[in-house]
């Protein structure tokens, strides 16, 4: 599965829920190096988010052409700064970045997504859903491309299956 997928799939929510008052938007994307000069895409705002490989050569494309492996689909009612919680906290200089992410140990994720995390190789993009002050739809959302995702490929993304 990739991530232009989603792309579509959330512009499938929307034709079906037939509602005027429903927008998104899609953020540029955001590599986990960048943490230093740039924030998290709706860091603030309630969201879906998506994490990646970067794109290969260029990681720095849209969402909608981005054909990268997706690794996973979450969501928040506070905003995309939840990534930070699934990241922990930053090691000391000459260690892994975020060696104690969220899927650090677990076996169900490849080793090549868990090292990648580990040294802040991957791309974020929040998908920013309107009205904001409706919390509950980021979560309709997120579902709802879980389950298209699932419906089409058979799995989730790597990382949604790690409980």
């Amino acid at each position: 599965m990739r991530v232009n997928d989603v792309a579509q799939l959330v512009t499938e929510f929307g034709n079906g829920l037939a509602w005027d008052g429903f927008a998104f938007e899609f953020s540029e994307p955001w590599h986990l190096e960048q943490w230093r000069e740039r924030r998290v895409p709706c860091e603030n705002d309630p969201c879906v988010y998506l994490l990646t490989s970067p794109a290969a050569p260029a990681w720095a494309i849209p969402l909608a052409s981005n054909e990268a492996d997706l690794w996973y689909v979450g969501k928040s009612d506070r905003g995309a700064g939840r990534v930070w919680e699934h990241l922990g906290n930053l090691n000391e200089p000459g260690t892994p970045r975020f060696s104690k992410h969220r899927w650090a140990t677990a076996q169900s994720v490849p080793t090549p997504i868990r090292d990648a995390l580990a040294d802040a190789r991957a791309v974020v993009y929040a998908i920013r859903i309107e009205p904001r002050g409706r919390r509950a739809l980021p979560i309709a959302v997120e579902k709802f491309v879980l389950a298209r995702l699932y419906q089409r490929y058979g799995e989730f993304p790597p990382l949604n299956l790690e409980a």
